[in-house]
């Protein structure tokens, strides 16, 4: 297990208790050290967020029976919004992710991957793999320019390139088969990490697709295991939605801690800024977005 060396972190006019700004400082000493909670970014009365994605500057989020993306800015300020919808009516935006000027949406209703530039202009749309098969995807990771891409369908994932060609599909099998594969999240060394709230498991994969080993799920106390993240010191961050909190696991596997108990009301998904060392989740039933640093 490794160590970093303590680090004070200061973040200047971003969250309060009253969502007016403030200055936070939390001191960060290592792996075991739990995320300092900052505040609460409220959103647009009645939606309920589902899906969280922050890179290079950008909060994207989406919402249960919506059909459009949002784009916030680090402090919550909206900045844009664009509809997923191929279909009026039929669209439903879930995981995101972004590579090059490729914003991926997996499209639940409409069983596609939507492709954006970032800031939300349609390039292009895939809707079956190239045996004409169809899949229904759920959650998007990148790693190394590829999507790393949940699919209820086959029970598994796939991953594919940002071209849209597919590299490869691993579908659910004897112990490593999940019953509605939904969040995913690519560790530093390649392993893809997958959850699967009804089964309630946590799926671990080599990088050809092998089935490693699952996470302790039970002995964590997780009731529901949705969206997961990575941070930069290479923890998984894993909503279980039934517990209304975070579950954190380090890179081998092992639980390490859990937060957020006291803050949330059926969250579902949760998204890491690296560079400025925050973590926003997806506090669903109270329609924000909650952050913490790290």
């Amino acid at each position: 297990m490794f160590l970093l060396l303590a680090v004070t972190v200061t973040v200047v006019g971003l969250y309060g208790a009253d969502n007016k700004p403030g200055t936070f400082a939390h001191r960060v000493t290592g792996v075991y050290d739990e995320p300092v909670y900052l505040g609460s970014i409220p959103l647009e009365a009645g939606l309920k967020p589902a899906w969280v994605y922050s890179v290079r500057g950008r909060l994207y989020v989406n919402y249960f029976d919506r059909e459009y993306v949002d784009i916030f800015t680090p402090e919550g300020k909206r900045k844009g919004r664009f509809s997923t919808s191929l279909k009026v009516g039929q669209g439903g935006p879930q995981g995101m992710a972004l590579t090059g000027n490729r914003l991926m949406v997996a499209d639940f209703k409409n069983h596609a991957l939507t492709v954006f530039n970032p800031d939300g202009k349609y390039l292009e749309a895939f809707a079956e793999k190239p045996d004409k098969e169809s899949f229904i995807p759920v959650g998007v990771a990148v790693y190394n320019r590829v999507f790393y891409v949940t699919d209820v369908k086959s029970g598994g994932w796939m991953a594919v390139g940002d071209d849209g060609r597919l590299i490869t599909a691993v579908k659910g099998q004897k112990e490593s088969s999940m019953e509605f594969p939904y969040g995913i999240a690519v560790t530093e060394d390649g392993r893809v990490v997958v959850t699967d709230p009804k089964g309630g498991n946590i799926r671990v994969f080599a990088c050809p697709g092998w089935y490693a080993y699952s996470l302790p799920v039970r002995e964590a106390g997780m009731l529901n295991p949705q969206g997961i993240a990575l941070d930069g010191l290479g923890r998984l961050h894993v909503v279980d939605n039934g517990g209304n909190r975070v579950v954190v696991f380090d890179n081998r596997g092992y639980y390490l801690f859990k937060y957020g108990a006291e803050r949330l009301l059926g969250p579902s998904t949760v998204t890491v800024d690296r560079d400025k060392r925050l973590i926003y989740v997806a506090n669903t039933e109270k329609g924000s977005l909650e952050v913490w640093g790290y």
